[in-house]
């Protein structure tokens, strides 16, 4: 059963409808300027986690990298700040342990204290892992 009225009765109630701007803006909430959010450096958001022993080293030191979270059997290339230092191929549940790499001695020059990071990819699969060169 069709009712005629029905969108009569509906332009009547919009047509007396109107919209205004607002006379005073909205307040905004400002950052609290001492607020420092936690960071992690071995998880990024897919899940994958980076581990390194030692953490800190001299260019030409050996590290051993432990990693999980990767896809089932993907190879994973090991970078030392995009320095590509080897790959290794995950186990059939993402992970692989002790993949052992060689910090690059290009980074001998960089001064003691120098921060870089030891990087595990496979694809959109990223992990990192902190490294502090010490002389």
């Amino acid at each position: 059963m069709r009712r005629p009225w029905l969108p009569a009765v509906f332009v009547v109630v919009l047509s007396g409808c109107s919209v205004e701007a607002a006379s005073t803006p909205l307040p905004v909430r400002q950052a609290d300027p001492a607020f420092v959010a936690p960071v992690t450096t071995t998880r990024l958001a897919t899940g994958a986690r980076l581990s390194a022993l030692p953490m800190a080293g001299k260019a030409g030191d050996k590290v051993k990298l432990t990693g999980q979270g990767f896809p089932p059997n993907a190879r994973v290339v090991l970078s030392f700040h995009d320095t590509k230092v080897g790959e290794v191929t995950a186990d059939a549940v993402g992970g692989f342990a002790d993949a052992e790499v060689v910090v690059p001695d290009s980074f001998g020059g960089s001064g003691p204290g120098t921060q870089f990071f030891l990087r595990a990819g496979a694809g959109p699969y990223q992990a990192e892992a902190p490294f502090v060169l010490t002389g």
